[in-house]
């Protein structure tokens, strides 16, 4: 697929899935503190794209900043939440995404703040409630195919309910 033929929702689940493969990168590989700070930094955007997927698929777009009143932390807050009304059951992806953010702050901004491999479970978790959130909205999932292009498809209503019992709602 060319790039200039793919939809916001795709451009950001591209995005999601290349910063999302960093962090995973970075867990694997990196055993010591020197430079896992940078998880965090490419987990809180990997969060950022899948919130951009989900905010474009309900036609609206990612905001330019991050706080305040109009900013991304504000929004998450208020509208990134899964409702299933069929079971009336909801969940809110924002106090996820706002962890996320705060904790890469703290990797970029706060001298001396140091992450640990161990720790890692906790952002991973994060995001995959995240993911759960995005892929139930826009009904799509992303992933990279053999030959390391990413393919966007089509999300099944089995795939749907393992997602939702992985991530326990």
């Amino acid at each position: 697929m060319q790039s200039k033929n793919k939809s916001a929702v795709e451009k950001h689940l591209e995005q999601a899935l290349a910063n999302e493969n960093l962090a995973q990168h970075i867990n694997c590989s990196c055993k010591g503190a020197c430079f896992f700070n940078w998880f965090y930094v490419a987990l809180f955007y990997s969060a950022m794209h899948y919130f951009g997927a989900f905010l474009e698929s309900r036609g609206q777009h990612l905001p330019r900043v991050h706080a305040g009143d109009e900013g991304a932390l504000s929004l998450a807050k208020d509208k990134f939440v899964y409702i299933d009304n069929k079971e009336g059951k909801s969940m809110s992806a924002g106090e996820d995404y706002s962890a996320l953010f705060d904790w890469r702050h703290d990797a970029c901004y706060k001298f001396g703040t140091k992450f640990f491999p161990k720790d890692s479970k906790v952002g991973i978790d994060a995001l995959e409630r995240i993911k759960f959130v995005v892929f139930s909205q826009t009904k799509m999932k992303i992933k990279l195919s053999k030959k390391k292009n990413f393919i966007v498809e089509k999300l099944t209503n089995n795939e749907l309910k393992l997602m939702r019992e992985a991530v326990d709602i």
